[in-house]
């Protein structure tokens, strides 16, 4: 199977993505991970205003075959959620490559803790 891959984007080797816009992040789950999730039936949502620790689990995703922690790729504060997910959690699999698109796809949006970060922390390509 093939899967799609923002060229903007960092994954994590924990099948988030992050893409950087200025001092945030916009943060959701890959392809790979969306298709191993298949339909998602619930999504716990970060907290506006909680901050979270780089690899530190900020949200997680239920499907009809089994439960996984998002994990925060990059450390910040959040300062928006897709409150729309908690009505829809099945769009959270179109959510990939139109983040960039509209404010509605993405899983949350952080405030760096850091405006500039070192490469070798940075979450990197992971093809699967």
């Amino acid at each position: 199977m093939s899967y799609k891959f923002d060229p903007a984007a960092r994954y994590a080797k924990s099948d988030e993505w992050v893409r950087l816009d200025g001092d945030t992040a916009v943060i959701g789950i890959s392809d790979y991970a969306q298709n191993a999730l298949s339909d998602v039936v619930y999504i716990e949502l970060p907290g506006v205003g909680t901050h979270y620790a780089q690899g530190q689990q900020c949200a997680t995703v239920e499907s009809v075959k089994a439960a996984s922690d998002i994990y925060a790729p990059l450390g910040g504060t959040v300062i928006a959620v897709n409150s729309a997910l908690e009505d829809t959690p099945e769009t959270v699999s179109y959510t990939h490559l139109r983040a960039h698109e509209t404010p509605e796809h993405l899983v949350c949006r952080l405030l760096l803790a850091q405006k500039k970060y070192d490469p070798g922390t940075n979450p990197t390509p992971v093809r699967h």
